[in-house]
This record gives structure tokens, sequence and C-alpha cells, in this order.
């Protein structure tokens, strides 16, 4: 492939990742109408900008990051927006985002004692990927019209809220592991 289209190609996932993030400040606003195609658009922009970077060798910490950062946003912009038209419960919101509650208590430690590098070792894992396409899943039978979709969403939303806290114990068990590890490691700490 030659470098002007290996350029044009790596940008690809972020422009898809930003087009979830101008979707999440969108979708509050919306008409009812619009939010099955917007939740679909989101759901396969998250999809197409992972298959691009992978297919492509184009992935970058900064990319993987912004997608993340991007399905976070948009899916607290959807719970949040449903929840406050009280299409949703408020301990549903909270089941949802329990693994993006332990992401964000492991970021903030991360943070506080600087070691970035720790957190950056963590990579997505197959029950965080599951969580992910079950939250958009979850979200077309909450944003769909049809009578199926909408006897569905009670089923899947246990299934997304049961996979969001394995997701959240696997993460935060890793992260554990890993520190205890580090501290282990250090010299001071050996005999």
């Amino acid at each position: 492939m030659d470098p002007a289209a290996s350029r044009w190609i790596a940008v690809v996932p972020n422009v898809l990742s930003v087009t979830r993030l101008v979707a999440a400040a969108a979708f509050p606003a919306l008409a009812v109408a619009w939010r099955l195609p917007v939740v679909v658009l989101a759901g396969f922009t998250d999809w197409l900008d992972g298959f691009i970077a992978r297919r492509y060798s184009v992935g970058s910490t900064s990319g993987a990051l912004l997608d993340a950062i991007a399905d976070k946003v948009f899916a607290l912009s959807v719970l949040l927006s449903l929840a406050v038209s009280g299409e949703l419960r408020w301990w549903q919101v909270l089941l949802v985002v329990v693994r993006d509650v332990a992401v964000g208590i492991t970021a903030a430690y991360a943070a506080v004692i600087r070691d970035w590098a720790r957190f950056k070792q963590m990579r997505p894992r197959v029950s965080g990927k599951v969580t992910t396409m079950l939250v958009f899943v979850w979200f077309v039978t909450l944003t769909a019209p049809w009578s199926w979709a909408q006897a569905a969403a009670m089923p899947l939303f246990v299934l997304t809220a049961a996979s969001s806290v394995v997701a959240a114990v696997d993460y935060l068990t890793r992260f554990t592991r890993a520190l205890v590890e580090q501290r282990s490691a250090r010299p001071e700490n050996r005999g």
C-alpha cells in the first residue's frame, strides 16, 4: 500500500470514533424517531473502526483510548437520556455502567500514583468486548418501535448487566494482580 493511502486509512478509525462522540452529544436532543438510526450508526462505527485498525494495522494507543472514550460517552449519553425521560430506572443505568466505573477507578488510581504504564498494559478482554456489543444491542431494543424488540429489552438488560458486572470483576482483578506483581518485583522487596 502506498504511504499516502496508508496515512489516510490510519485516520479513518479516529474519525469514526469522533462520529460516536458527536452522536453522543446529539442524542439527548434527538426526536424519538431518530434514536434507533443513531444507535445503529454508533454501533456500526464502533465495529468498523476496530475492523479497519486491525485489518490495516493502523491501531495506536491514542486511537484505542479515543475508541474506548467514544463508546463510554455514547453509552452514558443514551443511558442518561433514557433515565431522565423515565424510560429506564436509575438502578438499571448503574448496573450497566459498573464496568465503566471499574475502569474509571483504575484510571484514577493510575493517575494518582503516576503509573500510566501499568494502566496501558490493561488490554481489552473478551468480557469487555461482549459487554460493549450487548450494550449496543440492548440500545437497539430500547429505541426500536417494534413489539418484538420491546419484549426483548428486559432479557437483554439482564444479560448486559451481568456481562458488565463480570467485566468489572475481571478488570479489577487483573489490575489488582498487576499492582501486586509490580510491588513484589521492586528491588526493596527482594530478600
